[in-house]
């Protein structure tokens, strides 16, 4: 598993850069992903004291930030593994990484968002084609992204070792 907290400043990142957020969303008054209105005390608060922005206050209803939260940290521990295994690093991904790709997929799935796109030739991706998370830095912050494992169909070149 990555280490503690990685996971929800992950989550912050995308929720930043996610779609324009209602004047409800922004308040903390309804949740970033559902139409569940939110009760002060109600609901997590997504920017845990990270930020200085006194006009942005966005919350999530539980069954909300647990699901993204799942999304976002299996795609964390995916990456880490795949930074790591010299078995992934030389041939096709080991038993763990099709557990934890598994795992992301189906995580996915859950908050309604299953079809990834290549960074690279901006295809998207069916779960039966070799793809890999990419995180990256950019001068936004942490970037979560995808890339076709060895040759971009679309892009026809071949994707560099495994990076973060």
């Amino acid at each position: 598993m990555s280490a503690p907290g990685v996971a929800e400043t992950l989550l912050l990142a995308i929720v930043e850069r996610g779609p324009a957020l209602t004047p409800q969303q922004r308040q903390g008054t309804v949740c970033l992903w559902c139409p569940t209105v939110l009760r002060p005390g109600d609901g997590i608060d997504i920017r845990d004291g990270r930020t200085a922005e006194r006009d942005w206050w966005p919350h999530a209803c539980k069954p909300c930030y647990a699901n993204n939260l799942r999304s976002v940290a299996t795609y964390a521990d995916w990456n880490d593994h795949l930074l790591g295994c010299t078995a992934c690093h030389r041939h096709a991904p080991c038993s763990t990484a099709g557990s934890l790709r598994a795992a992301h997929i189906q995580a996915r799935r859950r908050i309604g968002r299953p079809a990834v796109w290549c960074m690279n030739c901006l295809s998207i991706m069916r779960p039966d084609e070799l793809w890999q998370p990419h995180l990256w830095q950019s001068h936004r912050g942490a970037e979560l992204s995808y890339r076709h494992t060895g040759t971009c169909r679309r892009a026809g070149r071949r994707v560099s070792g495994l990076q973060a």
